[in-house]
């Protein structure tokens, strides 16, 4: 039997954690949410998705963090702005 990956999704409202978090337990991941990774219960995941208009604040902030610094991430931001994407790809 294959272990789940851990997903911390962070950043974003509620309801853009909720709407992604969805997404992803449908298509059959585990998926865990937080509002940012100070408020998540501190066990290292195997992917961290970030979400949200500060999603490149977050990117920048977990690749400081020795705990996270090599853990994937994902970041899932909205068309607008449309500097938003390349900021949190320039985060890290």
């Amino acid at each position: 039997m294959t272990a789940r990956a851990d997903i911390l999704l962070i950043g974003g409202s509620d309801s853009e954690r909720t709407a992604l978090g969805d997404q992803i337990s449908a298509a059959g991941l585990g998926v865990r949410s937080a509002p940012s990774w100070r408020a998540a219960d501190g066990a290292r995941p195997d992917l961290l998705v970030v979400t949200g208009g500060g999603a490149a604040h977050l990117v920048a902030e977990a690749r400081e963090l020795p705990g996270l610094g090599a853990v994937p991430i994902m970041a899932v931001v909205a068309g607008v702005p449309h500097t938003a994407a390349t900021e949190a790809l320039a985060a890290g």
